[in-house]
């Protein structure tokens, strides 16, 4: 996939394949996904710029799904107590902080 390139050469030949594949049947769908999409946003979409930033591994979509895919990982499971659960989210949390320090 074009999002998926792993550098700017795997990039540029994807977004070739896709003209070849689309063009000129869908000259105008083609152009917009080029001029507002990717030429906008390759930093932010595609993994050879995502992975020039740190981001520790989270590379989900929101970062609401990230931090609920980190405490799914820590709660185990869905029938914990309040103090319980307060422990599991402590722990989560002071493994994350200890990850930023360790980083730095």
């Amino acid at each position: 996939s074009i999002m998926g390139a792993p550098n700017e050469e795997a990039f540029k030949d994807r977004v070739m394949q896709f003209e070849k594949r689309y063009l000129p049947e869908y000259l105008k769908q083609v152009g917009y996904i080029k001029t507002f999409w990717l030429e906008q946003y390759k930093e932010k979409l595609v993994k050879a710029w995502v992975d020039q930033h740190a981001h520790f591994g989270n590379t989900a979509t929101s970062r609401v799904e990230g931090i609920h895919a980190l405490m799914k990982s820590h709660l185990k499971k869905s029938t914990l107590d309040l103090f319980e659960a307060w422990r599991a989210i402590k722990h989560a949390l002071l493994n994350q902080l200890s990850e930023l320090r360790s980083n730095q």
